[in-house]
């Protein structure tokens, strides 16, 4: 985990932490367990890069007790240096000559070529010439900008200024100060006043980095303007007189070109005009003190409670840098598909949201619409698109839109200039997407992502493990581009890069794709070439992790980035029992790793395993089991039940310990003598319930094999759909000694209707995959709500749940305590003030982890007994921070 988001969670101080001597275990001559204080000197990385030469690599490490380093690496030889305190990211030149960061308040200097270093004091930011001949360094000191001419060491002093930024061409700088907007023309170092004034925000350069839009503060009001470099002056598109009028004004969203530069995107606010109520409703009644619910509403009472009848929206808009015409491009009830080829230079893709929380309670579609930029002209191309599968894109040269329509499993163009609609995907054999019973509803046949070739001569999609490229007219032949080898052999192909970002390919370019077997969990890459089948390498994939888009959500690494003016590629890799580390490769055959950050090998680590077992239909499910590195089979070990749908694609995720805000720190736990199972979940369609139960207790069958398991101290835990799963399991079965569940739904009747954050979309065809309401099917809705099955507990539980929770309702939680409260059966419930879903306050995530270790360790371990959880009124560690008694 990078440690931007350590930081985030936990903070910057030391947390004392108590320490409770029933936590340890045996004392070998072995590496020691991990404990609540060991992440704060948890060396791991950062972030990293590679020079445009492919000759030199950096990398950033550290943890929160030592703070972050740097290291600059020679690829080619062994040599490297180490600098301790790192501020943000540093830069390479672009002619690979300099690695440019800053320590504390000193600029660093490295020459690449002997790694000699010049220093520059009392720096608070500086920023480097990306591309061009002649290499510039600017900085800011003691409220002044300075240029450094790198080739001929020449340094310019500037005015005071607070930023200032470079073109991409490394063309030209602006120099933004308190009062002024300043152009320097790195060719001749002239220096150009653009304007005076204030300076909301940084200006933005446009794709040729020979035009800026900015936005001074004229009069008070936050203008837009638009500058050349041919200029005499800037142009004012957008200001206190010209449309900024009648409320209106820019709001605080970045304006941005149009990639041609012909256009500036922005956001505008506008107000929007309140309700109008008839002479009758204003006169006849008396209600100083009534909310009057009316079918009809187009927003619920508790919604409306919080919005104001004379409201404000933020619209996107355009404007013609040579026009300076203004096109609305949404209204109050639509918003623009952002990212993903949902805006283009001559249209936009909207969609409706009109009241989107509608989807809470009523079926609720999308409308998609093409809006020209030029004229504002809509066109309807969707009229019921599905609210949580992936919207319209634009083609390369926005002649076509596309889609996937998971009501009949295909994709579809429609051309721009004659609106005809194709279904381009039906002579596709394989199935584009999950089956119908495989996942939800609303997601089965999910998109997976496509893209678009350049020139629109064609489209990439993804069916369950392939990639097709298909004729957006619908006439020529599919082509399987990876060769139906990932259908044959169970292994998905998928680009190595971020969908959004990645440029349209060319028939015979050659494509970098990320590997992943989903029978084994081994990770590859590969080159595949566009516009033919090809037979891809797949014998280089390693029990490891390199790269995979959006399998690990926020644990997936970043895609591999390949030195600009080289075919080298520096990426990381990962496995269970090695840590994050940068390696490069040439081939993605051989890798050569770069870094040796081993926290792990301090503590006594964890193995993995995966585990395979069927259900009593056939079906294959699998499973991890992690074991502690010391791991004895003479011994009998307690073991954990961790559980969230389908985990096992994290077989080889090196799993960093930190106190877990909701859920269970993997790590911890297994160091500290546990065996933790994450099982996949089936969930059939209306049997969720079933389907847990039916999963689980026929993996615990297969685990009765291993006789280092002890099946009589069995533990439960999940957060979120993992805490309704932890409620299903302790009504349905008494094979587990403790459970713990966070922020779970106990009962999915009064889940369905609630004001909360858990929608009726969600019980019908979202994760809780009911294809049916409560009035249709109740006695389907009884079943699946564990809260009418605590008659059966015999299972010690403890809850955490918040009453800020906005996804699942803290009342969720109140049904659950309540009922096994009246029948005096052992349940606590933890709530922290001011927290929601998961937990934010760096004390309350290790109390919760504490807690819940003290739990598990007393019930599964046969420790000694909390007092917290004997002694009503007993809640605060500090107060008493060990708290036990003997059993």
């Amino acid at each position: 985990m990078k440690i931007c988001l350590l930081l985030r969670r936990i903070g910057l101080r030391k947390i004392v932490t108590a320490c409770f001597s029933f936590f340890s275990i045996s004392s070998l001559a072995q590496k020691t367990p991990l404990n609540n204080q060991s992440y704060e000197n948890w060396d791991a990385l950062v972030n990293y890069d590679i020079s445009n030469d492919g000759k030199f690599v950096w990398y950033n490490h550290g943890s929160l007790s030592e703070g972050i380093s740097v290291v600059v690496k020679s690829v080619v030889d062994s040599f490297s240096v180490t600098y301790p305190f790192i501020i943000g990211d540093p830069k390479f030149t672009a002619d690979s000559k300099y690695a440019i960061f800053l320590t504390a308040d000193t600029l660093n200097v490295l020459k690449l070529s002997n790694f000699n270093r010049r220093k520059i004091i009392k720096v608070s930011s500086f920023s480097v010439t990306t591309e061009g001949g002649p290499q510039f360094l600017s900085y800011r000191s003691d409220g002044r900008i300075y240029l450094h001419d790198l080739a001929r060491g020449r340094t310019f002093d500037f005015n005071e200024g607070k930023v200032s930024l470079f073109n991409s061409q490394g063309t030209v700088m602006l120099i933004v100060g308190d009062s002024s907007l300043d152009w320097v023309d790195l060719s001749t170092l002239k220096v150009s006043r653009i304007i005076h004034g204030k300076i909301s925000g940084n200006p933005v350069f446009d794709k040729n980095g020979t035009g800026i839009v900015f936005c001074p503060i004229i009069n008070g009001v936050k203008s837009l303007f638009y500058y050349k470099s041919d200029f005499w002056k800037p142009v004012e598109l957008i200001g206190g007189e010209k449309y900024l009028k009648d409320g209106r004004e820019l709001s605080f969203r970045a304006p941005y070109f149009s990639k041609d530069s012909k256009k500036i995107f922005f956001g505008l606010i506008m107000q929007m005009n309140s309700h109008v109520r008839d002479d009758w409703d204003r006169n006849f009644f008396l209600k100083p003190t009534l909310k009057l619910w009316h079918y009809k509403d187009d927003f619920m009472q508790s919604t409306l409670s919080g919005m104001a009848q004379n409201r404000s929206v933020e619209v996107f808009a355009a404007v013609g840098v040579e026009s300076k015409n203004v096109i609305i491009l949404e209204k109050p009830d639509s918003t623009s598909v952002i990212g993903g080829n949902g805006i283009g230079n001559e249209f936009v893709i909207t969609n409706t949201i009109g009241n989107s929380g509608e989807q809470n309670w009523n079926s609720y579609k999308k409308k998609y619409e093409l809006i020209s930029v030029m004229t504002g002209e809509s066109k309807e191309i969707i009229s019921d698109g599905p609210v949580y599968t992936m919207p319209p894109k634009l083609s390369s040269k926005e002649a076509f839109v596309s889609w996937y329509d998971y009501h009949v499993g295909n994709y579809f163009t429609y051309e721009i200039a004659n609106g005809k609609i194709r279904c381009i995907t039906s002579d596709i054999p394989s199935q584009l997407g999950a089956g119908i019973d495989e996942t939800y509803a609303d997601l089965a046949g999910s998109t997976y992502g496509y893209f678009w070739l350049a020139d629109d001569r064609g489209l990439l999609v993804y069916d369950q493990y392939d990639i097709w490229q298909v004729d957006p007219y619908g006439l020529k032949s599919p082509i399987n581009i990876t060769g139906g080898i990932g259908q044959k052999n169970k292994i998905i192909f998928r680009l190595a890069a971020n969908e959004y970002a990645y440029p349209s390919p060319k028939i015979g370019d050659t494509l970098l794709l990320a590997t992943f077997d989903t029978e084994t969990k081994r990770n590859g890459l590969c080159r595949v070439m566009v516009g033919k089948e090809n037979k891809p390498d797949i014998t280089h994939m390693s029990d490891g992790i390199y790269y995979f888009p959006w399998l690990f959500v926020e644990r997936t690494p970043k895609e591999p980035i390949r030195a600009k003016y080289g075919n080298t590629y520096i990426l990381q890799y990962m496995s269970t029992s090695f840590a994050p580390n940068i390696c490069v490769t040439r081939d993605f055959k051989k890798f050569k790793i770069l870094s040796n950050i081993r926290p792990q090998g301090n503590y006594n680590w964890m193995t993995a395993k995966l585990v395979k077992w069927n259900l009593n239909n056939g079906r294959e499910l699998h499973g991890i089991l992690y074991k502690p590195e010391d791991f004895d089979s003479t011994k009998k070990y307690p073991i954990i039940f961790h559980y969230y749908e389908k985990l096992s694609y994290q077989l080889n995720l090196f799993r960093t310990p930190e106190p877990s805000p909701g859920a269970l720190n993997i790590a911890w736990y297994v160091s500290n003598g546990y065996l933790v199972f994450l099982p996949d979940v089936y969930i059939p369609p209306g049997r969720p319930a079933k389907g847990i139960v039916e999963s689980v207790t026929s993996s615990i069958k297969k685990l009765k094999e291993f006789q280092w398991i002890d099946t009589n101290r069995m533990g439960l835990e999940g957060h979120s759909f993992g805490g309704y799963e932890t409620y299903v399991l302790m009504t349905n079965t008494n094979h587990f000694a403790a459970a713990q569940a966070s922020a779970g739904v106990s009962d999915f009747i009064s889940g369905y209707s609630s004001l909360g954050g858990n929608f009726a979309h969600l019980y019908e065809v979202g994760q809780n995959n009911m294809r049916t309401t409560p009035w249709e099917s109740p006695d389907l809705y009884i079943e699946n709500s564990p809260i009418f099955k605590v008659a059966n507990v015999k299972t010690p539980l403890l809850i955490m749940h918040n009453k800020d929770d906005g996804a699942v309702d803290f009342a969720q939680a109140l049904e659950m305590y309540v009922a096994l409260r009246r029948q005096k059966k052992p349940v606590w419930l933890l709530q922290y003030e001011g927290e929601g879903h998961t937990l934010d306050n760096p004390d309350n995530i290790l109390d919760f982890a504490l807690r819940q270790q003290q739990f598990f360790s007393y019930y599964l371990k046969n420790n000694l007994f909390p007092q917290w959880m004997k002694q009503p009124g007993i809640s605060n560690f500090r107060r008493n921070p060990l708290g036990n008694e003997t059993k």
